[in-house]
């Protein structure tokens, strides 16, 4: 997966909260697969940034 910068707060086996996740198939010489792409990746537990969420 990828995310713009580094994703803060985020360890190995806890909850997260992905924003504007989109899942892209692709393909290469027989081999296939699914890239994550999000704007923003941060623990559950956190706080919403996001107004009325």
């Amino acid at each position: 997966m990828s995310v713009p910068g580094e994703p803060n707060g985020v360890q190995l086996g806890v909850p997260v909260q992905v924003r504007d996740l989109v899942a892209t198939p692709w393909e290469n010489d027989g081999r296939h697969g699914v890239a994550f792409r999000a704007t923003e990746i941060k623990p559950l537990s956190a706080p919403s940034s996001r107004k009325g969420a």
